[in-house]
């Protein structure tokens, strides 16, 4: 016990001697001295691990972001992340012959995840606009919700017109963390490159949308974990 203390202390004390530098250092005549806020936008590809791989085998496409703060003293941002990914996507189109095409209609039926959650990022070296590469890592809690979405379109009087319909969403609770690099490409702005692992509670999600010669879809329910790989690029915006 009295070695944990001893090491806790050291610890807090360590951390202390770093934000007084941290705050006190002097940055690059180029650079904004005091970076508050952040703001990330990426494409990224999600990748299922493990037990959901086995039962879910698609790698999903969508957009990520984030908004951050920072902490006082500490080069640490805090603020929410969310993200949009879809799975599985199932496309048909119908022609009843009809030369004024009224009886044509497309179906699409997609499974989808968005992602909800608290972020922080440890990123010491953001504010050395002179360094090439800025190192980073991220942890973030939070949760996904999976959902079916079906699109019907028809054409009519010379245009398409559509309706959507969303399953009830089921969630789970994720976490995990990233690391990743910037590399500035302006004053305010960086290229961001990170791959994040994020592990994912159990849930039931659908999967494997059919669209059958009448148009309707059907989906195969499954139940699993819903731990992903999901690598990421895009920008980062500071000021």
């Amino acid at each position: 016990m009295k070695k944990r203390i001893l090491l806790l202390a050291f610890i807090t004390h360590f951390g202390y001697l770093y934000a007084q530098n941290y705050e006190n250092r002097p940055a690059p005549d180029d650079a904004p001295r005091k970076l508050r806020h952040m703001a990330s936008l990426s494409l990224v590809a999600a990748i299922p691990q493990g037990l959901f791989r086995d039962l879910n085998n698609h790698v999903g496409f969508g957009l990520r972001g984030n908004v951050t703060t920072a902490v006082r003293h500490f080069p640490i941002q805090i603020g929410f992340d969310g993200g949009y990914i879809t799975q599985q996507t199932a496309r048909r189109e119908f022609k009843n012959g009809n030369a004024t095409f009224q009886d044509r209609y497309k179906v699409k039926a997609n499974s989808n995840v968005v992602s909800l959650g608290f972020t922080a990022r440890f990123d010491p070296f953001a504010h050395q606009r002179h360094l090439p590469v800025q190192p980073f890592i991220d942890g973030t809690v939070g949760t996904n919700a999976f959902f079916s979405s079906v699109e019907t379109a028809y054409y009519d009087n010379g245009e398409w017109n559509s309706k959507n319909t969303n399953t009830k969403p089921r969630w789970a609770y994720m976490y995990g963390g990233s690391v990743g690099v910037g590399i500035p490409v302006g004053k305010q702005m960086r290229i961001e490159v990170k791959g994040s692992y994020y592990f994912g509670d159990r849930t039931k999600y659908k999967t494997d949308p059919v669209i059958d010669a009448l148009g309707t879809v059907e989906f195969t329910e499954k139940k699993s974990e819903t731990t992903m790989l999901i690598p990421q690029i895009g920008l980062n915006w500071l000021w």
